[in-house]
């Protein structure tokens, strides 16, 4: 019971971080097209807003939390993609400072990450609403 609900939670940003891990490993396109970070980074922001609206709807349908209103629902699940993006960025930090990788090239590549993953997370927050607004009325 306990991997169906985890299933449910995390298979969108299973799924994003499998493709990516294949771009970077299979062909390299992230230095053949910088560019692509943005779309990675922006994917991965709407993938942890879906796990997070999933991850309240299981503990609502499972009585462990009390019913929370769709703002403050959107509020928490806004508050978890900043945090995995900040998380994220530490990671990239740390692969540079002790693997000497280069995953944070500037300063600005960093602020376009956050920007990008919260843009993401914004999306999805914005047509979740959107489809539940059709779905009352």
């Amino acid at each position: 019971m306990i991997f169906k609900h985890l299933f449910f939670i995390g298979w969108a940003p299973a799924l994003v971080l499998l493709a990516q891990g294949a771009v970077v490993s299979w062909t390299h396109l992230y230095w053949t097209f910088p560019w692509l970070d943005i779309p990675a980074h922006f994917l991965g922001g709407a993938s942890i807003a879906i796990a997070g609206g999933n991850a309240i709807a299981s503990l609502n349908a499972a009585g462990r939390v009390p019913f929370l209103p769709r703002f403050f629902s959107a509020v928490c699940v806004f508050s978890f993609v900043a945090l995995a993006a900040v998380g994220w960025e530490w990671f990239e930090f740390l692969g540079d400072y002790l693997l000497g990788t280069n995953m944070q090239a500037t300063t600005q590549d960093t602020m376009a990450d956050f920007l990008f993953g919260l843009l993401g997370g914004a999306c999805v927050l914005i047509l979740q609403s959107m489809y539940f607004k059709r779905r009352v009325s």
